[in-house]
């Protein structure tokens, strides 16, 4: 028999599809004291970008060069790769240059290259319209006197910056160039137009063009443009609905509801301040096109010394569980190390290449590992986490990088590093999403969501119906009395009354059951049979059907189970993602959809709303 003909012949009376429509049914009250983050499976924004082709190929034919001879791979780039080229001026009496024509879609556009000098110490970059047209702006670089300049152009600025063994990136920002332009650097060692010695110019590498108002991190480029784009996290202001998405798929995954949560650490994502100390490491700020779609990623970046190379920060732990996260993308390192000590601690592993987390271990005495998790959300980020139990006392929190084989203790280069952004710390058994903080903690409300009255009453049956939801569960406590998150439940307000359908821990997963209580008597025991085991983030689908010494149960698919001996509770309140007095048990998770038929269903009506 195929299983639709077992799908119930009446219609719900109630149906809530969050995942499909992405919007609140007119019924539904919903409040959250403050902001929160997600996802809405639309919204990108650029990440990386280089619009120059052969960036570090200045020998190609894509290079018009005038007046100038280019040797490639003569020198040590600033990645330390023998990938520079040197550029070096004839002896005719014209401008010695070079250029790239690109066409170009918006304004502002930020032109940036490595340099290093080699007898010439001054350039000049141009934006113009074509070889010969207008210029649209003009920038001097000095690379004696390590500075710049902007000798024209409209809105317009230009930076120096020292990365290293001679070498200076900079750039230049123009806000009014045309479709044509060309960005065209020039050796001006005697001035504009001068007879060349056919000896002197520079060391280049590293060209790159944005569409953008500052520079971002070098993106190599062959053949093709690179134009990358990265999800980005979204802010619902206070009582707005959060209908999260994943991040790399799009997938609507339905009405997000999390129980209050703090981020205890301040500037979460400015690494530069002092309330993170360096350790053999610098940061450089604002490089990298952050998750929430900003320029505001920063870079771990090691030293040259021997040792340990990252941040870190005190804290006073107290004898709870914390769970302490991070978004981390790869770059020249791969590999970093989350730490939280204090005369003993726990660590964690995570290979930003391969997008994994290793199990997490405790050192000396008194602290736990509870567990560790990775997320992809987009463009090479991940959200790393792990999750421990600590001792009261005095301690530090750390991002370490690890070289490629995995240590923590090896010579620096200099140069390599990670792009971290939104550290957080909470006072909880599983990560949640993200926020932000400047200078004091920031404390994201839980989510509410509930219907009373009439409209309740319009679609509820007190005598008899079924309850039907699906969802998934990012995180949960098994050490703790809320350890039983609730998707949905029918209740009088209290704890007293109520049918729910939830979940508890069963060995490392979850199981999903129904609950129900009449004057604060439970009333099911389908807690035996067939279980069936899911892990968090999984989709899973469940349903019961009450009716007095008539109740049964589905999970997935699964055969009904079912209770003959249990009464029903008088109700008035649908709440949604919470338990029955709407206080308590947060599923921290996604409502997919819930529907509810107003009359018992059969075992095999429950098996097919659920398979």
């Amino acid at each position: 028999m195929s299983i639709s003909t077992n799908f119930p012949a009446i219609k719900p009376s109630l149906m809530l599809d969050f995942a499909n429509t992405g919007s609140l049914d007119p019924r539904v009250s919903f409040a959250r004291a403050s902001t929160g983050t997600y996802y809405d499976g639309v919204t990108t924004a650029m990440a990386e970008q280089n619009l120059l082709l052969r960036s570090q190929e200045f020998d190609n034919a894509v290079w018009v060069k005038n007046n100038v001879t280019v040797t490639e791979n003569s020198t040590t780039a600033p990645d330390s790769t023998a990938t520079a080229d040197t550029v070096t001026e004839d002896t005719a009496t014209a401008n010695h240059q070079f250029y790239q024509a690109v066409v170009f879609t918006s304004n502002p556009t930020t032109y940036s290259v490595y340099i290093k000098a080699n007898g010439c110490n001054t350039v000049d970059v141009y934006f113009r319209t074509g070889t010969t047209g207008t210029v649209s702006s003009h920038f001097n670089y000095n690379l004696s006197t390590v500075t710049a300049s902007v000798t024209s152009g409209i809105s317009a600025s230009a930076t120096i910056t020292d990365v290293g063994n001679g070498w200076y990136r900079i750039t230049g920002t123009s806000s009014s160039n045309s479709a044509s332009t060309v960005a065209i650097l020039r050796l001006t060692r005697l001035g504009s137009s001068y007879t060349g010695d056919g000896i002197s110019g520079v060391y280049l590498w590293g060209a790159q063009l944005e569409e953008r108002s500052a520079v971002s991190s070098y993106t190599a480029t062959t053949t093709q443009p690179i134009v990358n784009y990265i999800p980005v996290l979204q802010t619902a202001a206070a009582n707005v609905a959060r209908f999260d998405h994943n991040p790399t798929t799009g997938e609507a995954l339905g009405l997000l509801i999390e129980e209050q949560r703090t981020n205890l650490l301040t500037y979460s994502s400015e690494f530069s301040n002092a309330a993170w100390t360096k350790s053999n490491a610098t940061v450089t700020t604002n490089t990298v096109v952050a998750p929430d779609g900003t320029l505001t990623g920063d870079k771990l970046v090691e030293d040259t010394n021997t040792g340990g190379h990252g941040v870190y920060r005190g804290f006073v732990y107290s004898a709870i569980t914390y769970t302490y996260s991070i978004r981390a993308k790869a770059a020249e390192r791969t590999k970093l190390r989350l730490v939280a000590a204090g005369s003993s601690g726990v660590l964690t592993n995570v290979d930003l290449g391969a997008g994994t987390i290793d199990s997490g271990a405790a050192f000396g005495s008194g602290w736990t590992v509870v567990g560790t998790s990775i997320q992809n959300i987009g463009n090479g980020f991940y959200v790393a986490s792990i999750t421990f139990t600590a001792a009261a006392e005095s301690g530090s929190l750390q991002i370490n990088l690890l070289d490629a084989s995995g240590n923590n203790s090896y010579t620096g280069n200099g140069y390599s590093g990670i792009f971290i952004w939104g550290a957080q710390l909470e006072a909880g058994a599983f990560p949640t999403s993200a926020i932000a903080t400047t200078s004091a903690q920031v404390t994201r409300s839980a989510d509410a969501a509930s219907m009373t009255g009439t409209n309740f009453s319009s679609w509820y049956n007190q005598g008899e119906g079924a309850l039907y939801s699906s969802y998934d569960v990012i995180g949960y406590n098994p050490a703790a009395a809320s350890s039983f998150p609730v998707n949905v439940s029918v209740s009088d307000g209290t704890s007293s009354n109520y049918i729910a359908l939830l979940n508890t821990n069963y060995g490392s997963n979850l199981y999903g059951y129904p609950a129900a209580s009449v004057a604060g008597i439970a009333q099911y025991s389908m807690y035996g049979g067939t279980v069936v085991s899911f892990s968090i983030n999984t989709l899973v689908q469940a349903c019961v059907s009450y009716a007095v010494n008539n109740a049964l149960y589905s999970v997935n698919g699964l055969a009904a189970q079912s209770d003959t001996t249990c009464l029903v509770p008088i109700v008035n309140k649908l709440n949604i993602g919470v338990g029955a007095s709407g206080s308590l048990s947060f599923i921290n998770g996604h409502i997919r959809k819930i529907s509810y038929y107003p009359q018992a269903l059969t075992a095999a009506n429950l098996q097919a709303l659920t398979s």
